[in-house]
């Protein structure tokens, strides 16, 4: 194999598919096909990354480029054609820029990679990257981050008519978002996709204005641009979260606050909460909402702010939640209601956007 390409692109790519690598086989497949197609592969684990990036093509062929290493070298290529050759008898791996030359040993033979089966014979779904960014931005950081039960570290991607949405939980909050997408014709359909799907392909949005999704019982693809997620669908079953999402009437306590207030003002006590558990006291009556925060070794904060106000309330929440909520909250106020103390809190924008549905919810401290 022998391929020249941009040192800027190559190590642009790089970096996109070493993130997240597979600790198992932490290797790029690179592929040069005859017809001058320049295709990169790397195992994440649960899904699969590929990075198409132009080239000119000496000599079609196939090699596996050691991810961490390469990408270290390559980013110290100065700006210009870099040439990559694989030669098999050999077992070399040759990368040259300028009068800079390194050679690296393949960690495995281009054919133990795993195929991947990108193309799909399911029809496309067009989303605009925008509408994406919305969503995973308002409902992608609730999942957890490791867990015994495998689908909650994933994500809920659900599509309907002209509707996506995301939903993710740990089982103590929940975050669920959905966008209305004009033009966009879907059959309806849940898929469990792994977190990492969702956080990789929030950093390929920019690829381009449209992601084209496709969804089979056994792949979820999205493609922008010149890159392409592979996502293997987790098992379990996702929680039934519908019937702990509280539905408040005109008389549960509530507030309406600026946003960006609310978040200054968890920030500001959020350094003692993380002394005690994450805990915050919130308390709201006539207009005035106190935040406090105490920890036994290290002293108490307290932040106040003013905002509309329906009855009286005084509970305790997790101080990271609550701020990872209203900073997700899409718009520049949000609601809160909290029926009782003992009830799960209800975080949402106030109003609510046009073609667009969201809400958080997060399970409240109950005192030893």
């Amino acid at each position: 194999m022998n391929i020249n390409v941009a040192q800027h692109d190559l190590q642009d790519r790089l970096a996109f598919l070493a993130r997240g690598i597979s600790r198992s086989r932490p290797a790029v497949l690179v592929e040069a096909h005859a017809d001058g197609r320049v295709e990169l592969t790397a195992d994440h684990g649960d899904l699969f990354a590929r990075a198409a990036i132009e080239a000119a093509v000496v000599e079609p062929g196939r090699c596996l480029l050691p991810a961490a290493t390469a990408l270290d070298i390559v980013a110290t290529f100065p700006k210009d054609t870099l040439a990559l050759r694989y030669t098999e008898a050999k077992g070399k791996i040759e990368l040259r820029c300028g009068r800079i030359r390194s050679t690296l040993t393949p960690l495995a033979l281009a054919e133990d990679f795993p195929e991947i089966g990108f193309a799909t014979e399911a029809p496309s779904y067009t989303v605009p990257s925008e509408a994406l960014q919305r969503l995973i931005a308002a409902a992608g950081y609730a999942n957890a981050p490791d867990d015994k039960r495998v689908e909650l570290t994933g994500a809920q991607l659900k599509l309907a008519g002209n509707a996506i949405g995301l939903v993710t939980t740990d089982g103590l909050r929940l975050a669920v978002a959905q966008i209305t997408c004009r033009g966009l014709k879907a059959a309806r359909s849940a898929s469990l996709v792994p977190g990492s799907f969702i956080r990789d392909l929030a950093t390929m949005l920019g690829e381009d204005k449209q992601v084209s999704l496709w969804v089979t019982a056994n792949r979820v693809i999205a493609r922008c641009g010149n890159l392409t997620l592979v996502a293997l669908p987790l098992s379990g079953t996702y929680p039934v979260y519908d019937a702990i999402v509280p539905l408040p009437t005109e008389q549960t306590p509530a507030l309406v606050c600026d946003r960006v207030t609310l978040s200054d003002a968890l920030r500001a006590v959020a350094v003692i909460a993380r002394e005690n558990e994450q805990t915050v006291a919130v308390c709201w009556a006539e207009g005035e909402v106190q935040l406090a925060a105490k920890a036994a070794e290290t002293g108490h904060a307290n932040g106040g702010l003013k905002g509309q106000t329906v009855g009286e309330i005084d509970a305790l929440v997790n101080a990271r939640f609550f701020a990872d909520a209203v900073a997700a909250t899409h718009g520049e106020q949000v609601r809160i209601s909290i029926a009782d103390p003992k009830r799960p809190i209800r975080v949402e924008p106030e109003p609510t956007p046009k073609d667009w549905q969201q809400v958080a919810v997060i399970m409240p401290v109950i005192p030893k």
